[in-house]
């Protein structure tokens, strides 16, 4: 959970902005994979590559990732 204290910061607004990208990208990722698959069960053909599921699970690791860089900002 992030601090009150944290609000307002430099380290807040730079972990915002890292944040934002992050999630716009693998955001990005995930339409690009819907335009390309548009049957949901696409990811049942054992295609080698991302499905939406395995874009969520980098995205998390990702985000993860990002809280312990800015681990200071968080109780």
């Amino acid at each position: 959970m992030m601090k009150e204290s944290a609000k307002g910061t430099p380290e807040y607004e730079q972990y915002k902005k890292e944040f934002i990208a992050l999630c716009e990208t693998y955001d990005r990722l995930e339409e690009e994979w819907y335009k390309e698959n548009p049957n949901p069960n696409a990811h049942l053909k054992g295609k080698d590559e991302p499905t939406p599921r395995h874009i969520k699970m980098e995205c998390n690791q990702k985000i993860k990732e990002l809280q312990k860089k800015y681990h200071m900002l968080f109780e």
